[in-house]
């Protein structure tokens, strides 16, 4: 898994939220979203968007970015 898969899958998980229920929200296939959190799917920003939106996470932790200090 990729730190971006890794974090989806978190979300997810923690938002009591299926791949089918997370799929739908967004606009893709279960298939689609499978492949996302097993890091074998290059991911769009404007999708990264709209999974941070519907899981309540931040763009950039689903990235694994860190804030500047």
């Amino acid at each position: 898994m990729s730190v971006l898969g890794d974090r989806i899958y978190s979300a997810r998980i923690a938002a009591n939220m299926r791949q089918e229920d997370l799929a739908r929200r967004i606009g893709y296939s279960r298939t689609s979203v499978v492949n996302m959190e097993a890091g074998r799917h290059e991911t769009s920003l404007a999708t990264i968007a709209k999974i941070a939106k519907v899981l309540k996470v931040h763009p950039a932790w689903l990235c694994g970015w860190r804030a500047r200090k």
